[in-house]
């Protein structure tokens, strides 16, 4: 039996691996010209459009747990990089606590993604400016970025 601090220091190495990928995918994706900046997701499809794409997307992933055991979709880090993006294109900000639900898992496990994407350069975190004991938290432009060519390369594939 694994004593809990191995088990834990396991589960961070593991999640800092993850980290890395989503971030070098960022990278990638933010310095990818293939897509024009103004491309059909952007320019035809206000920022409301927009938000509803998401949100129908995020309604379309929750949707699978009812068919499927959760644990097989446990992805906290996509699900908080599409709420973040919605709350973006509908102007609202996002705590950190209402981000620790929209991951949909333990808000231990979320807190510890949500330090490891903003370590990362992902996730920026900001006190709020009407409660100083909460924190803001929005995505990094480079993240926003990556995340507007994900949605604009989805939407040329006809996806939505």
């Amino acid at each position: 039996m694994r004593d809990s601090a191995g088990a834990r220091d396991n589960d961070l190495e593991v999640m800092r691996e993850d980290i890395d990928k989503i971030a070098r995918t960022v990278q990638v994706l933010a310095a990818e010209t293939g897509l024009a900046k103004s491309s059909a997701f952007v320019s035809t499809l206000d920022a409301t459009g927009r938000a509803e794409i998401v949100r129908r997307t995020i309604r379309a992933r929750r949707m699978r747990e009812r068919y499927f055991d959760s644990r097989l979709f446990a992805d906290p880090a996509w699900d908080m990089l599409l709420d973040l993006y919605a709350a973006h294109l509908e102007g609202r900000e996002v705590s950190i606590s209402s981000l620790c639900i929209a991951a949909a898992t333990p808000p231990t496990t979320a807190l510890r993604w949500i330090g490891s994407m903003t370590d990362a350069g992902m996730l920026v975190r900001q006190p709020d400016q009407r409660d100083r004991r909460r924190h803001m938290i929005s995505l990094s432009d480079g993240a926003l970025r990556a995340i507007e060519r994900y949605f604009s390369a989805a939407y040329a594939l006809g996806t939505f």
